[in-house]
């Protein structure tokens, strides 16, 4: 997609409780906004060849590239101008959120659900856009504001000035 206008991007294992079918839906929103927008899913799982098909069948699969297993995440975060983890809404949820660091780290805006102490580790609109669990149209509106604005959700700066570091 040497025509895209943009990446979002998610690094996650393609299981039920990262929700790899909400992302794909996610896209299919934003694609009908964006038509020259690209994706890509940096991870794999049980859930892959679901999600292939679910890209297959919501007519995103040209402009979704599935990354699969990798040891150089870094590579794929550099290309990404959002990164997005559409957590669940799970009361007895773990939470541990890697991907949110590792996109922090990398400096790409942050999309992500609302769960566990994320809000407190990444003010929503402050250190991240954050949203309800479960909705793809609003996850699309945040990607629509971080595109006029892609300070709001821009971690490296008001990380460090927030103190969002893992030993909070």
């Amino acid at each position: 997609t040497s025509d895209a206008s943009h990446t979002v991007g998610g690094v996650f294992r393609i299981d039920i409780d990262k929700r790899p079918l909400l992302w794909l839906q996610f896209a299919r929103v934003h694609l009908d906004r964006h038509p020259k927008a690209r994706f890509v899913l940096v991870g794999a799982g049980p859930l892959t060849g679901a999600a292939r098909a679910l890209a297959a069948e919501l007519g995103i699969a040209s402009r979704l590239f599935f990354a699969g297993r990798t040891t150089n995440v870094g590579f794929w975060l550099a290309k990404m101008d959002a990164g997005v983890a559409p957590y669940p809404e799970l009361p007895s949820f773990y939470f541990s959120p890697l991907k949110i660091w590792e996109y922090a780290g990398a400096g790409v805006p942050i999309l992500a659900s609302v769960t566990g102490d994320l809000p407190q580790r990444f003010p929503h609109r402050e250190a991240a856009l954050l949203h309800p669990p479960g909705s793809a149209g609003k996850l699309a509106a945040h990607v629509e504001a971080l595109r006029e604005d892609a300070l709001i959700a821009y971690p490296t700066d008001s990380c460090y000035a927030l103190g969002c570091h893992i030993g909070d």
